[in-house]
């Protein structure tokens, strides 16, 4: 455990969240713990460095071992999720989601129609024999190529993204790339309208689940052009 949280590092973490809110659902955040043996126990201070505008509460649960070779813990609750994967300080996080737990998440964080269009989307992609990855957040439909995995479409508890990735859009070149974005926004706008037929505007929205409601085949469809033309450049053709 380090003595505190260095400006240096403050900086870099500002920098990566800024640069995520164009790509990504995700936002990246510090909390500093202070660990203090005390002659009645431990006590773990968690300290944030920076006031910001809330965009989804989460609470830290530090369990302490009574003896003092015993690692600290951290958890994270979600007021939107179950429980997420322990951390242990010098360890690695195993756990994620499956499609069983992912839309679990979604029936309770949102209304019986989109948790019943998530489900038909889902049960709809698994016949297309695409590959599929869990993160600790996200649920993913994609394409292995050799080690990297291609990701078409990320599903979270209230939002869906389907950015293509950067090796597959160098891969796929921008006639494809373009053909990509005009298939996920003739469902909805997955992408600014400006940058559809920009081979440069790389960067794509995040809607909630509200945008794919009563357009269950569309997506799944226009998913299924983007696989297309993903394993066509692939294959070199």
């Amino acid at each position: 455990m380090a003595d505190g949280i260095h400006a240096s590092a403050e900086r870099l973490v500002e920098w990566i969240s800024t640069w995520f809110a164009k790509t990504s659902p995700l936002k990246f955040g510090l909390v500093e713990l202070r660990v203090f043996d005390t002659p009645s126990g431990r006590i773990v201070v968690p300290k944030t460095l920076l006031q910001t505008r809330e965009i989804a509460r989460h609470t830290v649960v530090v369990e302490v071992g009574g003896d003092k070779t015993v690692p600290v813990s951290v958890s994270v609750r979600d007021s939107e999720a179950d429980r997420l994967p322990t951390t242990r300080l010098g360890g690695k996080v195993d756990t994620v989601l499956t499609k069983e737990t992912l839309l679990d998440r979604v029936r309770t964080t949102n209304p019986p129609a989109v948790y019943q269009t998530v489900r038909e989307v889902l049960a709809a992609l698994d016949g297309m024999q695409l590959d599929k990855k869990g993160t600790p957040t996200t649920f993913q439909y994609g394409i292995i190529n050799g080690s990297a995995f291609f990701s078409l479409a990320t599903f979270s508890s209230n939002n869906i993204w389907c950015q293509i990735p950067s090796r597959l859009r160098a891969l796929l070149g921008d006639e494809r790339f373009i053909r990509c974005k005009r298939a996920l926004n003739q469902v909805a706008e997955f992408y600014r309208p400006g940058d559809v037929d920009d081979p440069a505007k790389v960067n794509s929205l995040t809607p909630r689940y509200d945008v794919i409601v009563d357009k269950e085949l569309e997506f799944v469809e226009a998913i299924k052009t983007i696989a297309g033309l993903a394993r066509e450049a692939i294959a070199g053709r």
